[in-house]
């Protein structure tokens, strides 16, 4: 998987993000919700999230609002994309501060799927042809 900056995504027709922070893309959380759906509706995931207060000029990391969902990539036989926006969802939930911002980190679909049978390991390329 490759990072994908969230600056070179085609946000402006839905308004996103929120604000922007220098070169950084911040979410509030309502943004973040249809963040989140232009992600699903792609395969990107999220490979983190960091949440932030801003006071005047400067941006607070708030420690109870950082989120790395990395080891969702260990899941066997679930996409990492489905698993990490599920997980940023129930993040979300938890989540109630309207001053809250989001930045997050975000990785490119991946075409394959690799799954870790008792047997071995198996690889799935995008035409459905196994390798062992």
């Amino acid at each position: 998987m490759e990072p994908l900056a969230v600056e070179n995504l085609p946000l402006s027709d839905l308004g996103l993000p929120t604000r922007w922070w220098g070169k950084v893309a911040l979410f509030s959380l309502s943004d973040a919700a249809l963040f989140m759906d232009y992600c699903a509706n792609r395969g990107i995931a999220v490979l983190d999230v960091e949440g932030f207060r801003l006071e005047e000029n400067n941006r607070i990391p708030d420690l109870s609002a950082i989120a790395d969902f990395s080891e969702l990539m260990k899941v066997s036989g679930v996409s990492f994309s489905e698993c990490s926006l599920a997980a940023m969802r129930e993040f979300f939930m938890s989540k109630s501060q309207d001053d809250l911002m989001l930045e997050f980190v975000l990785v490119e679909p991946s075409h394959q799927k690799s799954t870790a049978p008792a047997t071995g390991v198996t690889t799935e390329n995008h035409q459905g042809a196994a390798q062992q």
